[in-house]
């Protein structure tokens, strides 16, 4: 799995909702989202006629987000077809509310065990001393990790976050012992997919996830499993709220910790 390979569909929206909807790419994504079922038994053929463009617009279209042609496209979309079923799993039952709930305290107990006081200051004090601090995370995770990287600001701490759709390999190449990396990966496939740099990579490296792969850890320094319970490759409670979980303690510490620049002047 290549980096800039993950989160097609988070890919897609992003163009609907950038684009004028006579651009031809609007046009295109707009219509794979709604045929994504279906895709498997289109051609290129129906799709430049359906959508009214040329053959070699809809090469253009695959290309300009990760792939090399419209096969490679129609095989990532039966991927998320495959997680998307996951999610299904988890949401579709008849006592969802009262299901959630309970995975939510249970979930809350658990995380504030295993990121225990000592836990996090040892992370917290890791950002605040390294010279060079960036999270790598996929696309779909960059809200919740921006939510930590902007008021962070405010500290006096400047903090990279990097996705599939942005690494600066050479960057990160660059990174020293005097650096911290970091690699957010909820269910596994982005830790798998970034593994190539990270194992060239000589800062500090973490590795926080719900999976519990053994290949995928090996080049880390330290790794963070939010449950003990295996989630690789499956949509989880802890996925998708144990991660905002942990960051917005860990700002809460590193404020508490290194203050702010900014004064209360009341």
């Amino acid at each position: 799995m290549q980096i800039n390979r993950l989160d097609l569909v988070y890919s897609l929206f992003s163009i609907v909702n950038q684009n004028k909807t006579d651009d031809p790419d609007y046009v295109l994504a707009k219509y794979f989202l709604e045929h994504y079922t279906e895709l498997s038994k289109l051609n290129i053929h129906e799709v430049a006629a359906d959508c009214y463009v040329s053959r070699s617009s809809v090469r253009r279209f695959c290309q300009q987000i990760g792939y090399d042609n419209f096969k490679d496209l129609k095989d990532e979309f039966r991927e998320f077809d495959y997680q998307y079923n996951y999610f299904m799993k988890l949401t579709d039952r008849d006592n969802y509310r009262e299901w959630l709930a309970g995975e939510l305290a249970k979930m809350v107990n658990e995380l504030n065990q295993r990121m225990d006081t000592s836990e996090v200051d040892r992370i917290v004090e890791r950002i605040h001393d390294s010279e060079n601090v960036v999270f790598l995370s996929s696309y779909s995770s960059i809200l919740f990790l921006m939510e930590f990287q902007r008021p962070l600001i405010l500290s006096g701490k400047l903090v990279r976050v990097m996705t599939d759709t942005n690494m600066d390999i050479d960057f990160l190449l660059s990174l020293g012992e005097n650096d911290y990396v970091m690699t957010v990966s909820a269910t596994g496939n982005f830790a798998r997919a970034v593994m190539p740099v990270i194992t060239q990579i000589q800062a500090y490296k973490a590795l926080m996830t719900t999976a519990r792969i053994s290949e995928l850890e090996t080049p880390y320094d330290r790794v963070y499993h939010l449950s003990a319970n295996d989630y690789s490759n499956v949509k989880s409670v802890y996925s998708k709220y144990g991660m905002e979980y942990v960051f917005d303690n860990l700002y809460s510490t590193y404020v508490r910790r290194y203050g702010t620049i900014i004064k209360n002047t009341k």
